[in-house]
């Protein structure tokens, strides 16, 4: 029997977040980090999980998770790339460049 992985909506990608408030508020990239790093900490409780790093053709992403944080760090980096990238697919297409540019840059 396979073992049942969390919902793959508790990760979240930092860069994600960072791309859909942007225009909502002033200031500047530096500052916005610094307050979702806050949000994500302080309100949500989030997690931020160690990245793959291993040349394996996956992105780079370093995720976070709102929830089920035990669960995903015992996953593993890989794991939950594979996760987020089925369900970001599905919410969103990305297209080869945004994969290009998640290998390069790991965010």
């Amino acid at each position: 029997m396979r073992a049942r992985s969390p919902s793959t909506s508790t990760l979240v990608r930092f860069n994600d977040i960072i791309d859909a408030v942007q225009g909502r508020f002033p200031g500047h990239h530096k500052d916005l980090m610094g307050r979702i790093t806050s949000l994500l900490k302080g309100r949500f409780g989030a997690v931020r999980h160690t990245r793959d790093t291993t040349p394996n053709g996956r992105p780079k992403w370093r995720l976070w998770s709102v929830r089920n944080h035990d669960e995903w760090a015992k996953a593993g980096p890989t794991a939950r790339v594979d996760a987020y990238s089925k369900h970001r697919y599905r919410m969103h297409p990305f297209t080869a460049d945004d994969a290009q540019t998640a290998t390069t840059t790991g965010d």
